[in-house]
């Protein structure tokens, strides 16, 4: 199983809210194909990485934070998807507390805590 450095996937994660902003803000396009699967970026290729699920596969904290992250991605593609739309109220009222992404990024941010203390004990 391959190292992670959860800081930088807590960051990653948190930081598409200011991505998904920018594009609103600056009428940009977003690759919402890709925004929308959850083994492309650097966390979800670890967490679907043979060595990972052999390691992992069965530790609650690894297949809660699996279907979390599917859940993120889900989410942030949904926006991306209004944003290209040129729905930029409606992508940026997606964006608030309390929202489905809202949500799906603070249970991201949890699981991250909690799958750190998970691998810590392997």
């Amino acid at each position: 199983m391959q190292e992670l450095d959860f800081n930088a996937v807590a960051h990653a994660h948190a930081d598409w809210k200011n991505k998904l902003r920018h594009a609103i803000d600056n009428h940009e396009e977003v690759d919402a194909d890709t925004l929308c699967k959850d083994n492309v970026c650097m966390f979800g290729k670890w967490l679907y990485d043979d060595a990972t699920k052999k390691t992992m596969g069965g530790v609650e904290a690894y297949e809660s934070c699996r279907e979390i992250h599917a859940i993120f991605h889900k989410e942030a593609g949904k926006i991306a998807v209004e944003i290209n739309r040129q729905n930029y109220a409606k992508a940026h009222d997606m964006l608030k507390s309390g929202t489905p992404y809202w949500q799906a990024s603070t249970d991201v941010a949890l699981s991250l805590h909690e799958l750190r203390k998970a691998v810590s004990a392997k």
